[in-house]
């Protein structure tokens, strides 16, 4: 299986329109539910990290809930509008930007980390398994990484070989090109954009995405060589993921760690 995997042109245009095309709804929709499952479990908290962090969406939820929250992202533009968010907003978080494979926590004390609709994107086995080493340097003894994942179902099945029409407006039109590729478990998504200037011309934009497919029991395999221990895993439902039945497609991790990771 090739290890690396290239999209082209990526987040080039995506930032601009995120929020206006609904990208951003999904942490919008889950972080308060995540963190009141969290705290179901018995999970207590302040500061929280949030890997892929966006526009900022989660960061607004999590400081409503006065958390202490940093902020990374590998795009200057989402950077920019998480920034924006968070002065708009009154709210006091720290925004980094910078890759999540080369990002390093400059200290623990983390009580979560959160990386939401992003691990996909990363084309990398190694570096998949590098954020999770560098997650566990980040977090307290005992505190959780949540994170969620598409299955390789999920990404074949439930997504799959078609086009769709993610968001039609009057001022915005996405348009996506779904294609699966078994040899790579990857979904190839191309992405088309209209969108209206202020000037009120419009302007066509595109460019390429990669959400890899990983196994569910490779990826509980890294997370044990890195220090955690899987608690729970859920999907979208709140219920209890089961890989031979499950049909959402999607799994939500929560990963404790229960050791500090040893690079040698």
């Amino acid at each position: 299986m090739t290890d690396q995997l290239s999209p082209k042109n990526a987040y080039e245009t995506l930032p601009l329109i995120y929020d206006e095309a609904g990208f951003s709804d999904f942490a919008k929709q889950y972080v308060p539910d995540f963190i009141q499952y969290l705290q179901e479990q018995g999970w207590i908290g302040r500061r929280v990290l949030d890997l892929g962090c966006g526009t900022g969406i989660s960061i607004q939820s999590l400081v409503e809930r006065r958390m202490s929250v940093t902020g990374v992202d590998a795009s200057q533009e989402m950077i920019a509008r998480a920034t924006a968010h968070v002065s708009e907003g009154g709210y006091d978080a720290q925004l980094i930007r910078e890759t999540l494979q080369s990002y390093i926590p400059t200290e623990k004390g983390f009580d979560l980390i959160l990386c939401l609709n992003v691990l996909n994107h990363i084309a990398s086995v190694r570096d998949l398994e590098k954020i999770f080493q560098r997650a566990n340097w980040g977090l307290e003894m005992g505190k959780v990484f949540l994170f969620d994942l598409h299955t390789i179902r999920g990404l074949s099945e439930n997504i799959g070989n078609r086009t769709e029409i993610y968001h039609d407006s009057n001022d915005l039109f996405v348009v996506i090109d779904n294609q699966f590729d078994y040899e790579t478990s990857s979904l190839w998504r191309y992405y088309k954009f209209f969108f209206r200037q202020p000037g009120g011309d419009f302007i066509r934009s595109e460019e390429d995405h990669i959400l890899r497919g990983y196994p569910y029991r490779a990826v509980v395999g890294m997370l044990q060589r890195s220090g955690f221990q899987v608690q729970h895993a859920i999907n979208l439902n709140f219920q209890p993921f089961d890989i031979t039945t499950d049909k959402t497609g999607r799994v939500v991790i929560i990963a404790e760690k229960t050791r500090d990771f040893n690079q040698s």
